[in-house]
C-alpha cells in the first residue's frame, strides 16, 4: 500500500557563504558585498498508510505548526487529481484550512485556475521531475530525512513517461511530495530559475554605477565591443 506523504520545507531557510577553491567567501563585484547561497531547509516529514481524509487532518495540524510568524497556515500543495485528492480538499476546507495551492497552466501567459491542488498528468509529472532534479543538482535544498534521501537514491527513470519512479521494492511518495513542495515554494510556473548569479542583501540605489563605460583609448564602439566579448564562449 502506498503511503500518504507530507514534506515541509522552509524556502531559502539556509544561508550559506559562496566560497572559492581556497575556502574564502566570494565578494559581489558590483555591490562589494559577500555572496550567499540560499537553500531550502527540510523541517518536517510525515508518511503513513492513511486515507485521504485522515491525511487532511494531519496536514491541517502540521501546516499550522510550521506556518511561521506571519501566516496562519503554510501553503499546501498536494495531488488533488487523479486519486482521492478531492476528499482531502473537502476535509481541509471543512477544517478552515484556506492556504491551498491553485492549479496553474501556461498558454500565452502563466495563469492560475480555480482548481485547487496539483493535477498529475503525463506532462505535469515530467515537468515536475525535471525542475526538481535541477533544483537538487544545484544543491538548492538541505534534506534531513534519511527516508527521503533513500527514496531519491533508489529512484529510476521511466523512459516512457520521462520522469523518475520508485524502483522495485521501494516507494516514491516522499520524493514526489518534496518535489511538489519545491514547485509550490518557488512558484516555478512564473519565476525564472535561480542560478549561480551573486545573491546580495543590499539594494542598489545608484544604477548608474552598473552601466558600462566606454574608455576613450579603445576608439570606436566596434573596437570596444570586440575587446569586451573576446573571451565569450
Amino acid at each position: 500500500m502506498d503511503n500518504a506523504a507530507l514534506e515541509i520545507f522552509e524556502v531559502d531557510g539556509l544561508k550559506e557563504p559562496v566560497l572559492n577553491e581556497h575556502g574564502v567567501q566570494l565578494i559581489d563585484e558590483v555591490t562589494k558585498r559577500p555572496r550567499w547561497h540560499y537553500r531550502d531547509l527540510q523541517v518536517a516529514e510525515f508518511a503513513a498508510p492513511c486515507d485521504a481524509v485522515e491525511f487532511a487532518r494531519v496536514a491541517n495540524v502540521l501546516g499550522r505548526i510550521y506556518a511561521g510568524d506571519e501566516e496562519d497556515q503554510c501553503e499546501f500543495i498536494y495531488e488533488a487529481w487523479p486519486g482521492p485528492g478531492m476528499l482531502t480538499t473537502q476535509e481541509l476546507l471543512r477544517l478552515g484550512y484556506g492556504n491551498l495551492w491553485m492549479w496553474e497552466y501556461i498558454d500565452s501567459v502563466a495563469e492560475e485556475t480555480t482548481r485547487i491542488g496539483w493535477r498529475s498528468t503525463r506532462e505535469s509529472t515530467k515537468l515536475l521531475w525535471y525542475r526538481a532534479r535541477r533544483h537538487l543538482m544545484n544543491r538548492n535544498a538541505r534534506i534531513n530525512s534519511r527516508f527521503l534521501l533513500d527514496e531519491y537514491a533508489n529512484a529510476e527513470i521511466d523512459l516512457e513517461k520521462m520522469r523518475a519512479r520508485a524502483a522495485y521494492g521501494y516507494h516514491d511518495d516522499r520524493f514526489v511530495a518534496a518535489n511538489l513542495a519545491f514547485w509550490g515554494g518557488h512558484a516555478w510556473t512564473y519565476e525564472v530559475e535561480r542560478t549561480e548569479e551573486p545573491v546580495t542583501t543590499k539594494v542598489i540605489s545608484d544604477f548608474q554605477q552598473m552601466a558600462p563605460t566606454l574608455d576613450d583609448s579603445l576608439g570606436s564602439f566596434s573596437d570596444w565591443r570586440t575587446q569586451a566579448t573576446a573571451d565569450w564562449d
